[in-house]
């Protein structure tokens, strides 16, 4: 059997492990998929300000996924709002005005893709910027994201700001020019997107208050909620973010956090193997990375730990999959969401946008853990990389992309990078895996997707 073969198996009976656990049917109008890389579930509870837990919700509701793909990136600034406002620029006008007018439309979509793409960076810069400041105490205590813009901090971002709102306008002419009822209806649609997306302004419902960027150190705010009476101070810096909710999150981790308080004692498991004969043809798994790879702290590429094209080792593996609860969590959007299926799509519209699916539920897992015996060769490769990494950065494998630490480095343990604790055991070859639950007891695996039933013209 081929290399990647044997390696997308084992993710692939790791995915049916964890819908049969969950109890996900799967059909043509929904399916579950997987992180590449871990996520921890945001750290949620009475004490936290809401800015946390909502920053860690947006990220788990706003990925990108395609119905054709098993897995999806946990981060990057292409999420879902994103996808569907670039769906809206390739939505098909044509056949609707005249050649004229469809050539006036087409250039002009092309310029506003062109500042779109530059007020993105923009943006990005100028909000690293203005966090930079804060850290540094170089601006006021309190000054948020649109009195830096206001104060004349971000000057490039002003300016690309009306460049793009120019390109916009001159879009909109250009569509009513030749359809003027859809032209309508798009813009219409828009405006919800853009008001998701605005870093300027907080519009109920349209977007929300998020922490900028993840806690510094996930176990020391968990910490400080578990043994402080007063709440926890909000984030110094803050910013908006599209409105998604999962009201059953914060009470599902909280009950966890009550039932588990520091102890790693799992209430259930999956077990499985893979069976590498009569599998060819019948998974399209577009995910290159090894279910079992090394890493060091540096955290280049995971590299394959077991042989890949050695059948007899892989079929010696058994792993459990350990956990304390597993359930799914419906996640609402806001009132920006968009039925993109009223659009027909053009046919030469980018292929992720035809494929569009959407997140209706979280699949969180608390209390998880692996148990792990592996082959004879892959003994000796695990072994190996063990025994040269014991000193220095430390030790670092992932397991189904979880970073899991087997040995501290000269640094001592990172654990915002890595969530799990690993445990060898040379003479059984059996490798534990187990949660730091001092950094947060929920793991997101993956999530439920809407598949979009998109029209193309």
């Amino acid at each position: 059997m081929a290399p990647d073969k044997n390696n997308h198996l084992f993710w692939l009976e790791y995915a049916n492990a964890i819908n049969k656990a969950v109890g996900i049917d799967t059909g043509d109008t929904s399916s579950s998929f997987l992180a590449s890389k871990a996520q921890q579930g945001p750290l949620a509870g009475d004490t936290l300000p809401d800015e946390y837990t909502n920053s860690g919700i947006c990220q788990l509701g706003d990925v990108l996924l395609s119905a054709g793909d098993l897995f999806y990136k946990p981060s990057g600034t292409e999420g879902y709002v994103r996808a569907v406002k670039k769906y809206l620029d390739h939505v098909d006008f044509s056949g609707n005005g005249s050649p004229e007018d469809e050539t006036a439309l087409e250039h002009a979509a092309g310029d506003q893709a062109a500042a779109e793409k530059q007020f993105i960076r923009e943006e990005q810069k100028a909000m690293k910027g203005w966090a930079e400041e804060m850290e540094l105490g170089l601006q006021p205590s309190g000054s948020d994201f649109p009195s830096f813009v206001n104060k004349g901090n971000a000057p490039a971002y002003q300016c690309y700001s009306q460049q793009l709102e120019a390109a916009r306008a001159r879009v909109k002419q250009a569509q009513l020019a030749v359809n003027g009822e859809l032209a309508d209806a798009l813009s219409q649609d828009m405006q919800k997107l853009e008001k998701s997306l605005s870093k300027l302004y907080e519009i109920p419902g349209f977007n929300m208050k998020v922490a900028y960027g993840q806690p510094s150190n996930p176990s020391e705010l968990k910490n400080e909620m578990k043994n402080s009476g007063a709440p926890i101070p909000k984030p110094t810096t803050a910013t908006f973010a599209p409105v998604y909710s999962a009201p059953g999150y914060k009470a599902f981790v909280q009950a966890a956090e009550d039932r588990i308080d520091g102890q790693f004692n799992p209430a259930d498991l999956s077990s499985f193997t893979v069976e590498t004969s009569g599998q060819d043809g019948q998974i399209e798994i577009n995910h290159s990375g090894p279910w079992l790879g090394t890493k060091t702290y540096s955290f280049h590429e995971s590299a394959p730990l077991n042989p890949p094209d050695d059948d007899d080792d892989i079929a010696a593996t058994r792993i459990k999959v350990i956990y304390d609860k597993i359930e799914t969590i419906p996640i609402h959007r806001g009132s920006w969401d968009v039925d993109v299926t009223q659009y027909k799509l053009k046919s030469d519209a980018p292929k992720e946008l035809k494929t569009l699916a959407r997140v209706s539920s979280l699949i969180v897992a608390t209390g998880l853990g692996y148990e792990i015996t592996v082959g004879p060769e892959t003994a000796k490769a695990l072994q190996k990389y063990l025994d040269e990494n014991k000193h220095g950065e430390g030790s670092v494998i992932t397991v189904f992309g979880n970073p899991v630490e087997i040995t501290p480095g000269i640094y001592g343990a990172r654990d915002g990078e890595c969530l799990f604790r690993g445990e060898w055991d040379s003479d059984s070859s059996t490798l534990k895996v187990r949660p730091k639950l001092e950094a947060g007891c929920a793991t997101v695996l993956g999530v439920v997707g809407e598949k979009l039933d998109i029209p193309t013209a």
